[in-house]
């Protein structure tokens, strides 16, 4: 199970968006279980408010363990922690 989070200082500007269905909201966090006996797929990405070009700050958690803080590029460069 993992767990991918916007950092709180982001939240304004970016939500996370996963599922296959029409309508559904952004949201700040998202948890992802490994299917037992199968490839898993997840089908999402992001909703971005503004130009859209930034770092964004992501953490993720492995199970029950400590966030990581990651950094991605949305149309911005090199992104550096």
């Amino acid at each position: 199970m993992v767990t991918v989070s916007v950092a709180p200082e982001a939240r304004q500007r970016v939500g996370l968006g996963y599922g296959q269905e029409e309508g559904y909201s952004p949201t700040a966090e998202v948890t992802f279980s490994a299917c037992p006996d199968a490839d898993t797929v997840y089908v999402g990405g992001f909703f971005v408010h503004g130009d859209g070009r930034f770092c964004l700050p992501l953490d993720v958690r492995v199970g029950n363990g400590p966030p990581k803080r990651i950094l991605i590029s949305v149309f911005s460069g090199d992104c550096r922690a």
